[in-house]
Parts: structure tokens; sequence; C-alpha cells
């Protein structure tokens, strides 16, 4: 990345789940932005919330999701995931395609 990363990209990378992080930081898209589990034990049910879906670069993205509410629990922070957002077809033949 040409451009010089925020302290809060940089933090995130240092953690368990940014350290999992498979995608270029500069990539555009559009990404689901999920809180950490709450539970860190192996006991009881576990769920990652979604805080959100946001479209820009992973650098960007990460600025902003790591001062959401629910990002942090316990320490490895929560995680980002690039979703792949398919348009409806207008027309009954590209339905037809898609099937």
């Amino acid at each position: 990345m040409n451009k010089k990363m925020s302290w809060a990209c940089i933090n995130f990378l240092k953690t368990i789940n940014g350290n999992r992080l498979k995608d270029r930081l500069n990539e555009y898209g559009v990404w689901k932005v999920t809180g950490e589990d709450p539970n860190c034990d192996f006991g009881g049910a576990h769920y990652e919330p979604i805080l959100g879906y946001y479209e820009g670069e992973l650098c960007k993205v990460i600025e902003i999701g790591v001062k959401l509410e629910g990002f942090w629990s316990w320490g490895a922070g929560g995680d980002f995931v690039k979703i792949d957002v398919k348009k409806i077809p207008l027309t009954d033949k590209e339905i037809e395609e898609l099937i």
C-alpha cells in the first residue's frame, strides 16, 4: 500500500483476526464488518454480531470498523469479510441464464 497506514489499521493487523486477513489493504469492495464473539471460552452460545456493511478500500473500512461498538470484546477484535453483491436480473431471459 503506497499511502501511510493509520494506527487503527496497523493495530488491527497485529491481532489474531488481523493476522488471518488475506485481502489486500487497498482492495476495494463491499465489506461485512462483524463484532468479536463476546464469549471467549468453549462453553455456551457463540456469535459474531453484524455491525454493518461498508463500501471502500479495506484499510479505510478497518479504520471505521475498529471504532464501532461491539467490535472489541476480549482482544482479538471482529472481522472483515468481502462480500460479492449480485444484482437482480431485469429480464426473464437473464434469470433463466443464471439458473
